[in-house]
């Protein structure tokens, strides 16, 4: 804060004149007599509803710009002329949509020519590959609940073993997040540093290929969310979701008989896939315990499963310049696995103040609290055990704050600047909350706990264990931001932005391993550290009939405000008294790194264009890696420590594309695009075999390749159909999969680690999903007892298919050594998702009743798989564990799930 304060209080005493954009389009375009085809100069161009518009220049063009995302009616008007309304104009974010106009000549005043637009379905100004996405088909349409599940069907966009995100062949955290604007980071471990209910989006826009210089602390992709805002119009929306109405396959003793397991086995076979603990009566010691039923239950108020969330929007009674928009979620959902939960809780609030047609400002506030207990197949009869006080299970509570106080202030029709200042606090836990936990406050340091010690309950390490889980962690982390922007359309040409982004960080973190002997501990990490991080931007978008050209430039710099070991390799030293000694460390230096960005669009005709994008993209290592075992030099007497590195370099991608968008009739058009990616010093560990002690840190040394192309064709809706297709072809090599790689390559197998590319473990080679939409208007269809069932109905339908992701074979009666890795792939990953939903009038509401079904099949798809059989039950004739203890229901996906749903809306 003190680097940061002397800024923020220049910007609090400017701010009375400035404002805040969110991420906003452009509307342009040219005004011409209809009879004679000249321009019009002097027409005046207005949104209505807003105070925004232009008037066309001596050519008969306009712009009007910081336009935020969403449907508009714009009218032109002239005296002399007819005017001309246009309704249902939608406006992207860093879009330009072109409206042009052509003005009837009359001597009546007053007439109006009434036209409906029509979304392009090729955007000419789009220079890389970019999905956008609206908020209603996400919240209205589409069988999804959150944001990854829109990510994971775009094209390019690859589901990991754990569900987590990767875009073009990048590892998890690569992508950055932004609401409204603002980057939303964990700044710890990267990704996604909060929630938003999906009801709250206006508009979702995904950048896999190329991103403009204003865009930094990604290398993969980014994600673009604008929220909803309150107009002078009142907007409510109440929604219930059930819980999962069919009963999770997991939930039953004895599941596993129930499975292709035991297909074809005897009876007395089929005895070795049973429950294997079962209790003094010999009856199954598994039992489903709801949530509601559980100790947990004082935390959930109102005892309903299910998720609730609602919204109401409009304007401030007697403040008629003052709007707002509020969202909430309550949701309290069992897992579909045999234990666990998720209590998630949810508040989002936007106050929005037009003050002049010039100025405006806006105030945002996000609160979320998420309790959470995941599964964990080795002690899947925890809460048997947990009934005799032999052991417990831990929960994660996540907490997040965020504000925004944004100012907009137009200076003239062609340049505005924006500022904003925001503040994110992340607060995340994992404890038995029975349980206590001793340290020194100073250092954090175990001093005692009453932990449970683990035991095996068949006497053997790798079958079912109780006693409690003793990863004990908690971690805060709050960002300050400061960023400002400034637009200028130099002319209909050139348009200018240039901005800079400050972010002053504080991470605290404690974490204590203990070890299952009884007072050891290990793998302490504590530390508070305040890294700070800048960037300045300049780009120009250049816009003609024949090119649209985006180039920039970004400088970014990091301050990690710590020291390290210059040499990774040689951190220790023993004097000739035989006393040890760490060498010493110097301060990190200052990363500063310039990244040049350019794109390309060239149309050729109406229904083609053409785009080109190039660009350098950093990202600094996440500071778990940086900070690890921090603040004190570790214990080398550990048992196999990993050591952070403050002093690691930022990781670099190189990436570009090639591709074109195709309109095959006015209602379908097609996308392909190419892409190569090149990425340098990625993160990964390094063991080292030194006296006196070995030890593994973190250095910039893994790399890799990617290469493939995506295919997107979309069709807008006709006949009553609407619906898209994405296709990509990708094959995703490197050194190594995540920070963590060469840890477990290490003492004695430290010498196989491959020194050459292996496919990554979350390379698909064909990824696939179509999403078609059914959807009829009013008085549709037949009547039945004065009822149109089929009017005002929709059908969505998600299908998604994908390559198996690979796995490293192991056959333990032979050598392993020369075993490729990642050289098989696991089974073909498909889902077909549906959403029903029917919309009637009651009361001057809408009521819409839907039925959401997700994986209609019930396909079983693996997400990790036994080594030697490549299944993710059956771990082969050579394991020693019980076949129940094989059979680990997380080693795949979601099974079917059916919920049933309500909303009335405004």
């Amino acid at each position: 804060m003190k680097r940061l304060f002397p800024f923020l209080v220049c910007i609090l005493f400017l701010s009375y004149s400035m404002a805040y954009a969110a991420i906003t389009g452009k509307i342009s375009g040219t005004v011409i007599d209809s009879d004679t085809g000249s321009p019009l100069p002097g027409a005046n161009i207005l949104i209505v509803g807003t105070t925004m518009g232009a008037a066309s220049d001596l050519t008969g063009n306009y712009f009007i710009t910081n336009v935020p995302p969403g449907v508009y009616e714009v009218q032109a008007r002239m005296i002399g002329y007819k005017n001309v309304a246009v309704s249902g104009l939608k406006v992207s974010s860093d879009l330009t949509t072109t409206l042009n106009f052509e003005m009837q000549p009359t001597v009546l005043e007053g007439e109006v020519v009434t036209i409906t637009a029509e979304q392009p379905l090729i955007q000419k100004d789009i220079t890389a590959k970019m999905s956008v996405i609206d908020g209603q088909a996400i919240s209205e349409k589409m069988p999804v609940a959150t944001i990854s599940d829109v990510l994971k069907v775009q094209a390019g966009v690859v589901e990991g073993e754990d569900g987590s995100i990767h875009i073009r062949g990048g590892r998890t955290g690569e992508v950055a997040y932004f609401i409204d604007g603002v980057l939303v980071k964990n700044i710890l471990s990267g990704g996604f540093g909060s929630t938003l209910d999906v009801n709250s989006i206006q508009e979702m826009s995904v950048l896999t290929g190329g991103f403009n210089a204003e865009y930094g602390d990604a290398m993969s992709g980014v994600v673009n969310i604008a929220t909803k805002e309150g107009s002078k119009d009142v907007g409510l929306r109440i929604q219930y979701e059930s819980p999962m109405l069919n009963e999770s396959p997991y939930h039953q003793a004895d599941w596993v008989l129930e499975t292709d397991l035991v297909s074809g086995l005897t009876d007395a076979q089929k005895m070795a896939f049973m429950d294997a603990v079962r209790d003094s009566a010999g009856e199954s010691a598994y039992e489903h315990v709801s949530v509601l039923d559980s100790k947990y239950k004082d935390k959930i108020p109102l005892k309903i499963l299910g998720r609730f969330n609602g919204s109401v929007s409009g304007s401030v009674p007697f403040l008629p310049k003052l709007f707002f928009f509020a969202s909430g979620v309550y949701g309290n959902e069992n897992s579909y696995l045999p234990w666990g939960f998720d209590l998630e809780r949810q508040l989002f609030s936007k106050l929005t103040y037009r003050i002049s047609p010039q100025l405006k400002t806006t105030l945002s506030y996000q609160y979320s609290w998420d309790y959470y207990q995941p599964y964990s197949h080795r002690y899947k009869y925890y809460q048997y055990y947990n009934k005799q006080g032999l052991g417990d299970q831990p929960t994660i509570r996540t907490y997040t704050d965020r504000a925004a106080l944004s100012l907009t202030h137009t200076l003239s029709q062609s340049t505005f600047y924006t500022v904003n200042l925001a503040y994110f606090y992340r607060n995340r836990r994992r404890a038995i909350e029975a349980r206590t936990v001793v340290f020194d406050e100073e250092t954090g340091a175990f001093i005692t706990s009453d932990y449970i010690k683990r035991a095996f309950v068949f006497g053997r390490e790798g079958d079912f264990w109780y006693g409690d889980d003793r990863d004990w962690y908690r971690y805060n982390t709050t960002t300050y931001n400061a960023k400002l922007d400034l637009t200028s359309q130099l002319h209909a040409n050139h348009q200018l932005k240039f901005g800079f982004d400050l972010k002053q960080n504080n991470i605290f973190r404690h974490r204590i391993q203990r070890s299952w002997e009884a007072a050891f501990y290990h793998r302490l990490e504590y530390y508070d550290r305040d890294p700070f991080e800048g960037a300045v931007y300049i780009q120009d978008k250049m816009e003609y009939d024949f090119m649209i050209l985006n180039i920039g430039m970004r400088l970014d710099y990091v301050h990690n405000n710590d020291t390290y070991w210059e040499n990774p390799g040689n951190i220790q030293y023993v004097d000739e008294n035989n006393n040890f000694h760490f060498q010493p460390q110097v301060d990190v230096p200052k990363r500063i790194q310039f990244s040049p960005r350019i794109g390309l669009a060239h149309p050729v005709t109406d229904r083609l264009v053409f785009h080109f994008a190039y660009g350098h993209f950093f990202q600094s290592p996440s500071y778990s890696v940086l900070y690890r075992n921090d603040t004190y030099l570790p214990n080398l007497e550990e048992s196999d420590p990993i050591l952070g590195n403050p002093g690691l370099k930022p990781q670099k991608t190189i990436a570009f594309e090639v591709g074109g968008k195709y309109r095959i009739t006015d209602n379908v058009a097609i996308d392909v695009t190419g892409y190569y990616r090149d990425m340098r010093n990625l993160v990964t560990t390094q063991y080292y075999a030194r006296a006196p002690y070995d030890y593994t840190i973190y250095i910039n040394q893994d790399y890799g390749r990617v290469k493939g192309f995506d295919l997107t064709l979309t069709k807008r809706y006709s006949n009553y159909i609407s619906g898209n297709l994405n296709y990509t072809f990708m094959v995703a090599k490197g050194s190594g999969n995540d920070p963590l790689t060469g840890y477990y390559y290490r003492e004695e197998e430290a010498y196989l680690r491959p020194k050459r590319e292996i496919y990554l473990d979350f390379d698909r080679t064909h990824d696939l999903s179509m999403n078609v939409d059914f959807r009829f208007p009013r008085n549709f269809g037949p009547t039945m007892f004065d009822i149109q069932p089929l009017a005002r109905t929709g059908i969505n339908i998600l299908y998604s298919m994908a390559s198996g992701l690979p796995y490293t074979p192991e056959n333990r009666y032979e050598a392993t050594f020369d075993i490729e890795p990642n050289s098989e792939r696991k089974g073909m990953y498909s889902s077909v998702d549906i959403r029903l939903d029917k919309r009637f009038k009651l009361g001057g509401l809408d009521h819409v009743f839907y039925l959401k079904v997700e994986n209609l099949l019930d396909s079983i798809n693996d997400r990790a798989v036994w080594s030697e059989t490549g299944d993710p039950w059956d771990g082969g004739p050579t394991t020693s564990t019980t076949k129940d203890r094989q059979a680990n229901p997380s080693n795949v996906g979601p099974r079917r799930e059916i919920r049933l749903g309500y909303y009335i809306q405004l």
